[in-house]
Parts: structure tokens; C-alpha cells; sequence
């Protein structure tokens, strides 16, 4: 039988929680793909970052002098893992961290100067949780803000091989879900296995959802995690402008 979406969000949060001590150690720079659009920030910006984690892009914003960062995460043992790496930042007023759900965020309308979602949004399931995310993003942005959404693309013959090598991807079969939703392993926590919901997004698909939205201005491309701009690369990057 199917999990229900709330479930499979319940679960992911549950996931991160049990990972969350060896998820940070193994996370402690972001690729190069991820800094070349983290210069999109300029100084004086107001910097949202929906499914923080560890906080992983704080040092690149903060080099480049935004005025404040606000990042949100499901996990609350990630986000306690955050305020302790981060505690003279949040002390200074210039960083600030929350427990939430990326489809009810807990910021006023037109708050944000731009907003970065990397690898969050895949963890949803279906389309309604998919509008509803890029829905709450719209709404959190300021006109003219601008919004840059990464997904894993597990098209990549280089990503899925790795992933399938290590019996760590499974395809969900359930009735009710789609062919590209798949379930990935994690097996760096001694003891414990996590299984994580991933949906891979194609190009038309995120075009088609963030016109309903009403972005003005959508663009996504494929890149490989060097930052170069690769047919069916690892990373698929969507720009969009309120």
C-alpha cells in the first residue's frame, strides 16, 4: 500500500533526524555548482534558505555581505547542529534558524531578497505538494526577488549508477505514484538505515509548475556539480523571478 504524502514528509524529517551527526560531517563545503549561484546574493540582500540542513552556505553568503540569512530546515537535530555551528553569527543578529515545514513557512509575505532551496524540493510527493511549495516560496519573496531551486537529477547515468551500485535506489511501485519517484538509501549511519523519498524533476515539468504559480521569469538547466552547464548533468537548477 502507498504511503500517504503526509506520511513520506513525516518520514523525511524522521530520516534526517536519525542521519543528522553523520549527514553534517559529510557535508562541509558546497560544490562548486552550488557557489557559482550563491553569487547571485549581493551585499545587503535578505537571504532565505528552505531546507538548510547545516547551514552549509552560510560562509559563502556571508563573504559576500547580504544583510541577513534565515535558514529552515524539517530536521530539528540538523538545525540544532546549525545553531551550534553558527552561534556567534546568530549572536550577531546576522543569522537566524528555524524548525518548519517548507509548505507552510513562517515568514511574512515579500521578506526575502532571494531564496535558495537546495535539494529539498525533490523530497516532496506530487504535484499539489510541488505548487504548494514554490507557492509558499512566491509568497515570501519580495516583486522582483528571485528564487534558485536545485534537484538531483537521478537522469544522469553517472548518479543513478552510483546510487544503484551501492543497492541504494529503489524505484516506488506503489499505485498512485509516479515512475520518476524513487527511494534512496543512506548507509553512512552505523546501525541505520534511512530511505529517503526522492522525485526527479525534468525541465517542462518545474517550467509547468512555476507558471501556475506565477513566476515571471523561469529558467532551468542542467549542470554537473563542477559548475559547468552539462546536458542531463547531476544538477538540475531552476532560476525564477516573482
Amino acid at each position: 500500500m502507498a504511503l500517504k504524502p503526509a506520511q513520506i514528509i513525516s518520514n523525511i524529517r524522521a530520516n534526517y533526524n536519525t542521519i543528522a551527526k553523520e549527514w553534517d560531517i559529510s557535508r562541509f563545503r558546497p560544490s562548486e555548482v552550488k557557489v557559482l549561484f550563491l553569487k547571485n546574493a549581493k551585499p545587503g540582500m535578505v537571504v532565505g534558505d528552505i531546507g538548510c540542513g547545516n547551514g552549509i552556505i552560510i560562509p559563502e553568503l556571508l563573504k559576500r555581505k547580504i544583510k541577513k540569512y534565515y535558514g529552515l530546515d524539517i530536521s530539528n537535530k540538523l538545525i540544532a547542529i546549525a545553531k551550534k555551528k553558527y552561534l556567534n553569527e546568530v549572536k550577531k543578529n546576522k543569522v537566524e534558524f528555524k524548525v518548519g515545514n517548507a509548505l507552510k513557512l513562517p515568514y511574512p509575505k515579500n521578506k526575502f531578497d532571494i531564496i535558495f532551496s537546495l535539494a529539498t524540493m525533490h523530497h516532496l510527493p506530487n504535484e499539489k505538494n510541488h505548487l504548494k511549495f514554490l507557492q509558499e516560496i512566491n509568497k515570501v519573496l519580495k516583486p522582483g526577488g528571485k528564487a534558485v531551486i536545485f534537484n538531483w537529477n537521478l537522469l544522469n547515468t553517472a548518479i543513478r549508477n552510483r546510487f544503484e551500485s551501492k543497492g541504494m535506489l529503489t524505484p516506488v511501485k506503489e499505485k498512485g505514484y509516479d515512475e520518476r519517484d524513487v527511494y534512496i538509501g543512506w548507509r553512512a549511519s552505523p546501525g541505520r538505515e534511512a530511505f529517503r523519498f526522492i522525485h526527479i524533476f525534468v525541465p517542462e515539468e518545474i517550467k509547468k509548475l512555476a507558471k501556475k504559480v506565477g513566476f515571471k521569469k523561469i529558467k532551468t538547466e542542467y549542470y554537473s556539480q563542477l559548475g559547468k552547464k552539462e546536458k542531463n548533468g547531476e544538477e538540475l537548477v531552476t532560476t525564477l523571478i516573482k
